[in-house]
């Protein structure tokens, strides 16, 4: 990316939101899809970082002005993977919440009056816990997130495992599904 050009539709003394450092000017920056200006190298190391807790979320990849998801084509080559695992996070916890059946047995879903209604994924998103697996690097289903809110502040990434890895080569596995359900 280049410096910000002079005909940009922002004033290029403000400051990075990201580093609050230098102005805009100072570095080469990226206009995202939702329109607010960054410096890039600023962008990347948030992206980066990833999430910063035992729980796997997203929002790193959320502008940090408006909550719009980050998109650049000079990011692509960092979002794409994060996309890409959020989409089978997405998939892997519509799935578990199916498993578990609070798609029949949880009011929200139904609840007119509820940020929930008709939105299963976002349902899944929020109330869902996964991790990524210490040996593996694989996703896995953790429980609910308000167990993860009881303490785990403190996690070790090694304490991290998924079912298939802590069972073992020889461990169980199930005829269709493997071990992917094993805990």
């Amino acid at each position: 990316p280049k410096c910000l050009p002079k005909n940009a539709d922002i004033n290029a003394e403000e400051y990075c939101n990201i580093c609050w450092v230098d102005p805009l000017k100072a570095a080469p920056v990226v206009k995202l899809g939702c329109g607010h200006y960054f410096h890039f190298m600023c962008l990347w190391q948030k992206i980066d970082k990833k999430w910063t807790t035992a729980r796997i979320t997203f929002n790193f990849l959320n502008c940090p002005l408006c909550a719009q998801r980050i998109r650049h084509p000079a990011l692509d080559d960092i979002t794409r993977k994060y996309y890409k695992l959020m989409d089978q996070v997405k998939r892997d916890a519509i799935e578990r919440v199916k498993i578990e059946g609070l798609d029949k047995s949880d009011k929200r879903l139904v609840d007119p009056n509820s940020t929930y209604y008709k939105n299963i994924e976002k349902f899944a998103m929020e109330k869902l816990a996964f991790y990524q697996c210490s040996k593996c690097s694989k996703t896995y289903f953790g429980g609910m997130q308000q167990c993860e809110d009881l303490g785990n502040e403190n996690h070790k990434r090694e304490d991290l495992i998924c079912g298939s890895c802590a069972s073992g080569a020889d461990g169980k596995s199930c005829k269709i599904h493997g071990k992917k359900y094993i805990t």
